[in-house]
């Protein structure tokens, strides 16, 4: 696939992800897990991420593992510390203000979306 045809494919994809924002339901992260295990294994270099950033000594961030606990097992959410270097970096990068956050990126760790589920 040639460099603008990866671009077009990439556009489409955060297209699809960030329209999930509209989902009249609220099924918000139903819509976003649907949508990149819809993304054809070909495509799998430029499939989004479900991240759940987190840190140590964090309640709230524990209760949210415990929520999504089958979906990081299965490795449908990735877990991203944020006190380690790599994650603090991507937060600060991406203007993540706290922990916990659940976010939709780009291969390269750039925002697609933030998800605000209901209770969370």
């Amino acid at each position: 696939m040639g460099a603008k045809q990866e671009a077009e494919v990439a556009q489409a994809i955060k297209t699809m992800i960030t329209d999930c924002a509209k989902d009249e339901k609220g099924q918000i992260l139903s819509c976003v897990l649907e949508t990149i295990e819809a993304i054809p294994s070909e495509l799998g270099d430029l499939r989004p991420r479900l991240v759940l950033f987190t840190q140590e000594g964090c309640p709230v961030c524990d209760e949210d593992k415990e929520r999504y606990a089958d979906m990081l097992a299965s490795k449908r959410i990735v877990e991203i510390r944020a006190d380690t270097p790599e994650g603090a970096g991507i937060m600060d990068k991406l203007q993540l203000p706290e922990v916990p956050t659940l976010a939709v990126l780009d291969p390269a760790n750039n925002l697609l979306l933030e998800i605000l589920e209901p209770g969370s």
